[in-house]
């Protein structure tokens, strides 16, 4: 840390310095002028014929000397502003190494949160279970109290006496190992509960029926309880291991997936600038000296707007995957730095692979536009031409009544109606001539195709209505 509050203090002699530097040289170069003045003086009076050509010498050094100047304060410029730049990468560093240490501070304070919990509850469970036992063992103590009593009545009687020692070793040695079975682990249930069964065969015969009965209830209900908190603790165990499982899976999942996302990534951008250095290689007549002919031109612009829109459409789904699956990639906190450095050198290849594609279609659209209008427009009008003539049966140059029948009937498979004829006809052809002139045969054609589907309309209503008679009947 000292060294780090001493940097700004090195710091703030260097701007100074670098501040001073500019008034320092202008010092400098003002006392360089003057002393290039009076030597341009003395030079005058020597060599008068010299002058203009030392002049001219003159003002050129000091226009270099100008430019130097700018050049140093262009560079000081530089270096500011590059020293802002480290300044602000530090920041952002800074913010989001405090950011990371945030998120962990958070995650340990959860995690110290659900110990904390744990302990509680196992507390209050050591807490319960001991009430218990205290209970039991005032109880079997009380009722065994009661017992050495009744064995004190009748001292006298010394097999009695002896019974009722060996009675009260008998239960002691069963409250001992029931007390050690209450505080059994998954670890000793085992094999407590097999030293129970051994006392419980040994031992408690030798107890009174009612003290023998009283102990059994109390070994099959410590014997329970243990069983039943062994379990409890044995399935936390097992639901912690297989949470501290099945995070690890997810975490390998969420790096095979990021790595496995990063290479189809990958493969998408390989395919993205295979489709744009296609495109280029497509359009390369364009960018030589070469005077193609119209139909080559054309022919190459098609070409080229073919492979460029399929490398668009590559590079989009490049972006696309990218915008989609990237979420996916960062999941992986471990090597979120290599999804970074990945996706670092995968986007400018996108970018430039894209740019080239758009590079390549625009000199073809624009080698297009020049001269595909033409070319389409002449092949249009032929094509119009042509169609005409198939239609203009006796080269009269009117398309007639019956010509416009037949053109339905071939054209579009439609057996126009008398009454819609007859509109086409009283819309379309002048009064006096023999049919529709060549100038009018779009709307001709837009005419026929309003009249079909009138046609398709009123059929179709006939079928409804007639679907209705039927259901109404």
């Amino acid at each position: 840390e000292e060294p780090r509050r001493e940097e700004p203090r090195r710091e703030e002699p260097r701007r100074e310095e670098r501040r001073e530097e500019p008034r320092r040289e202008e010092d400098r170069s003002g006392r360089r002028e003057e002393e290039r003045s009076s030597r341009r003086e003395e030079e005058r009076k020597r060599e008068e014929p010299k002058r203009s050509r030392s002049e001219e010498e003159e003002h050129r050094k000091r226009e270099e000397e100008r430019r130097r100047n700018l050049e140093a304060e262009r560079k000081a410029k530089e270096e500011d502003m590059r020293r802002r730049e480290e300044e602000l990468q530090r920041k952002r560093d800074e913010k989001r190494r405090r950011e990371d240490d945030e998120r962990k501070k958070v995650e340990e304070e959860r995690r110290k949160q659900r110990e904390a919990d744990e302990r509680r509850r196992r507390d209050e469970v050591d807490r319960r279970r001991k009430e218990e036992l205290e209970r039991n063992q005032a109880l079997i103590a009380q009722r065994a109290q009661e017992q050495a009593k009744a064995a004190a009545q009748q001292a006298t009687k010394k097999e009695e006496e002896a019974a009722a020692l060996r009675q009260q070793k008998a239960t002691l040695s069963v409250l001992r190992v029931l007390q050690k079975l209450s505080n059994a682990t998954p670890e000793t249930f085992d094999q407590l509960d097999v030293e129970l069964n051994s006392v419980l065969q040994n031992e408690l015969p030798h107890t009174s029926g009612v003290q023998q009965e009283i102990l059994r209830q109390e070994a099959q209900r410590v014997r329970d309880y243990a069983k039943q908190y062994v379990d409890k603790v044995s399935e936390q165990q097992k639901a912690i291991e297989n949470e501290r499982l099945e995070q690890q899976r997810k975490l390998e999942q969420s790096e095979k997936t990021a790595r496995t996302l990063i290479q189809e990534l990958g493969l998408l951008v390989t395919k993205a600038e295979e489709a744009a250095q296609k495109t280029q290689t497509v359009a390369a007549p364009f960018n030589t000296e070469e005077e193609l002919e119209e139909k080559e031109v054309v022919r190459v612009a098609l070409l080229a707007e073919q492979a460029g829109k399929s490398a668009i459409v590559a590079c989009s789904a490049c972006a696309d995957f990218l915008m989609q699956k990237r979420p996916g990639m960062e999941e992986a906190e471990h090597i979120r730095e290599e999804v970074t450095t990945a996706l670092s050198g995968l986007q400018p290849r996108i970018q430039e692979a894209a740019q080239r594609a758009s590079e390549a279609l625009q000199v073809a659209g624009m080698k297009k536009e020049a001269i595909s209008q033409k070319v389409i427009v002449g092949m249009r009008e032929r094509e119009l031409q042509a169609q005409l003539a198939a239609i203009d049966k006796d080269r009269d140059g009117y398309i007639s009544r019956e010509e416009i029948r037949d053109f339905a009937q071939t054209e579009y498979n439609f057996e126009i109606p008398e009454e819609n004829l007859n509109r086409i006809c009283r819309q379309l052809i002048q009064p006096g001539m023999p049919g529709v002139r060549f100038e009018k045969f779009q709307m001709l054609k837009t005419a026929i195709g309003i009249a079909r589907e009138e046609a398709r309309c009123c059929a179709k209503r006939r079928v409804r209505l007639e679907r209705e008679r039927r259901g109404g009947g």
